[in-house]
């Protein structure tokens, strides 16, 4: 069916789940397959990180998954070399707190996110400025009007290099 639709039975449970046994093992199948999958960069981002790196900036990778998985995702996509660090925390303002603590200059902090509810909202409530990347997720739970509203808001990776430049430049 649908995905959307499927999706929607799935969570308000309108109807009865129909899957076939023969189906159950092929299903699960798919759905840790597409775990396992690379994702794609998005737009810019490659070249975005190799400016910031030829500008001599620290940049850290903040992430709610294992070191070890971030670490093993950007080796497969050739973007690990850019990362001075990566951290691994839950994504609230006091993680944020101690890594403005770690790199010892707030003015020139910058949360880089494609949620606002685990990215940018706990970044700019510690004080960094947040830079909003849409990913395409939207929770169903999460309401934008609710949130801080980001800084800035980019479609391409390297306008976040722009921004910085240019908000350092005055």
């Amino acid at each position: 069916m649908d995905p959307v639709r499927a999706a929607k039975i799935a969570l308000h449970g309108s109807e009865p789940a129909k899957i076939y046994a023969d189906q159950e093992g092929v299903i699960l199948n798919r759905y840790f397959q597409s775990l396992k999958a690379l994702p794609q960069l998005k737009k810019g981002v490659a070249d975005g990180l190799r400016q910031m790196k030829e500008l001599n900036w620290n940049i850290l990778m903040v992430t709610e998954s294992a070191v070890t998985r971030a670490r093993e995702t950007a080796d497969a996509l050739s973007i690990s070399q850019f990362f001075d660090r990566v951290l691994e925390g839950r994504k609230r303002p006091e993680l944020y707190q101690r890594i403005l603590k770690l790199v010892g200059s707030p003015s020139n902090a910058y949360m880089i996110g494609d949620q606002i509810d685990r990215d940018i909202a706990p970044a700019k409530q510690a004080g960094l400025k947040t830079i909003y990347f849409p990913g395409g997720f939207k929770p169903r739970w999460h309401d934008e009007e609710a949130s801080p509203p980001p800084d800035f808001v980019i479609s391409d990776f390297r306008e976040a290099v722009q921004i910085i430049r240019l908000e350092h430049a005055c």
